[in-house]
């Protein structure tokens, strides 16, 4: 998946109040990385952040009156959705009503959605029908299908221009497809090929940013009890594999964690190390012995807390379909209902709609607060600096090292005197986007900020030079390198490694 902004706001008081409030990008949602640029005119004032769980990127002085700092912070770590699975239609709808929450579905497709054909094989889903009617606004459709891989084109070619800041779709071809294969109807690298098709028809679209990632649905059975080979399914392009996990026996007890997930993932790792995982259908039986549901409430939470821990499964849906698998299936009043609706409420995501910094002086202040989709959740800021510049009119960013498909962030912070001479502009040496150009211009010592970003980038070490209209007495420049998640580098099976 890409790196793309999902937004930014910033804010300078004219006067010097030592505190500053800039509103929250729109459109924040579990898993963006949030950049925090603080800077004042004060280098020994106490800051009090406006949120907890900050990661400090660096921070610098700049003679006796410019402080600057950079943070990030990685919403609701570990990233994982959390929704339920139900059919098209009433049951969906019903669904929806009856646990609040859902971040993440899946939609099967339907025949002859894009024209009428000889065969009975579904397709794509159009936006804004079938299951999207209902879908809750924060939440991420994942759509499957079985006829022609082609059809993503029209797919995504018929999507409204809609924001980055939407919570965007997975992609999956012909889920569970062992069957197929095994009957003769297809075989595996005919599968692979459809998948690198999606790849790359992703790849080249310019709505390429609202595909969270493309990938596999396999099942534990064929992974873990009947022992076919991840790399048989996968391409070297894919985003993600996924795995529905059932346990379909109501005898024996509930399965424990490694049964139920951790040995086909250490399977799936074994050939794709670090590959994100995703659980769209995740259902278990109520054991006959389990008379009241709390047992298996239990068993859930155990299990969604266990996936949330490991911080590589991106999405696990609960699969709630009284028509393919009954046994598994939750009444809406029952104690493991009630489980999984605390699960859904726990999922986090949310920040405040405004950040708030104070300080214990009453120096001029200013702050940016940029929020980014699509990074490395292990890693998502590979490389800062934040140093202190020079006098004058020019400034050096410092040297980053980015990533291939990444980002460079930065920025620059500066104090000039006396006020009258008028606000300071900015100008960058490359063709970035600027997001924020901000001066007090008022008094006799101003504060000035500049922030800019680009990418994807090809890897390199980049540095920039940041011209000013005016001369600046004090500064401190800042840079940052993105890394985007784990994708086409990432992916490549290993090789000679056993598969048991």
């Amino acid at each position: 998946m890409a790196i793309t902004r999902v937004g930014d706001q910033e804010a300078m008081p004219a006067s010097a109040t030592g505190e500053v409030d800039v509103t929250a990008p729109a459109g924040i949602a579990a898993g963006d990385l949030l950049l925090h640029l603080f800077a004042m005119l004060h280098t020994t004032a106490t800051v009090t952040e406006p949120v907890t769980g900050l990661t400090a990127l660096g921070q610098a002085v700049s003679g006796a009156n410019l402080h600057a700092r950079v943070r990030s912070k990685l919403v609701g770590a570990p990233t994982m959705l959390i929704g339920v699975d139900a059919a098209r239609g009433s049951a969906w709808t019903s669904t929806v009503s009856q646990f609040p929450g859902i971040r993440y579905t899946r939609d099967f497709g339907a025949d002859n959605v894009w024209g009428s054909d000889a065969d009975t094989l579904t397709e794509p889903t159009k936006y804004g029908t079938g299951k999207f009617t209902d879908l809750p606004t924060n939440a991420v459709m994942h759509i499957s299908w079985k006829d022609d891989p082609a059809l993503l084109q029209n797919w995504m070619d018929d999507l409204p221009d809609l924001p980055p800041s939407h919570p965007g779709f997975f992609v999956s071809p012909w889920h569970e497809p062992r069957d197929e294969v095994d009957s003769g109807q297809f075989t595996t690298a005919q599968f692979r090929a459809w998948g690198a098709q999606l790849s790359a028809i992703v790849a080249a679209h310019p709505k390429r940013y609202l595909i969270r990632g493309v990938g596999p649905i396999m099942t534990r059975f064929d992974l873990d009890e009947k022992n076919v080979n991840p790399a048989d399914y996968g391409w070297p392009t894919m985003d993600f594999y996924g795995v529905d996990c059932y346990w379909s026996t109501s005898t024996g007890g509930y399965p424990s964690t490694f049964q139920m997930f951790g040995k086909v993932f250490d399977r799936i790792h074994a050939v794709y190390p670090g590959i994100p995982l995703i659980v769209p259908e995740y259902g278990v039986y109520r054991q006959s012995s389990d008379t009241t549901g709390s047992g298996r409430a239990a068993t859930l939470t155990s299990h969604i807390t266990y996936l949330r821990a490991r911080g590589d499964v991106l999405a696990c849906a609960y699969f709630n379909e009284e028509g393919s698998l009954p046994g598994a299936v939750m009444s809406p009043t029952s104690p493991e209902a009630d489980a999984w609706r605390a699960l859904l409420a726990g999922q986090g995501g949310t920040e405040p709609a405004t950040y708030h910094w104070d300080t214990n002086a009453s120096p001029k202040t200013g702050a940016w607060v940029g929020a980014y989709r699509g990074v490395d959740p292990a890693a998502p800021v590979v490389a800062a600096q934040v140093v202190a510049g020079a006098a004058g009119t020019s400034q050096n960013t410092p040297p980053v090292t980015v990533p291939d498909g990444g980002w460079l962030v930065y920025g620059v912070a500066t104090r000039h005197t006396p006020g009258a001479i008028g606000a300071t502009t900015w100008s960058t040496s490359d063709t970035a986007t600027e997001l924020a150009e901000l001066a007090t211009n008022s008094g006799s010592s101003d504060l000035t900020m500049a922030v800019w970003d680009a990418g994807p980038l090809p890897a390199g070490t980049y540095t920039r030079t940041l011209t000013s209209s005016q001369a600046e007495g004090n500064a401190v420049v800042f840079a940052l390198a993105l890394r985007p998640t784990a994708g086409s580098a990432d992916t490549q099976p290993v090789l000679g490694l056993p598969l048991f």
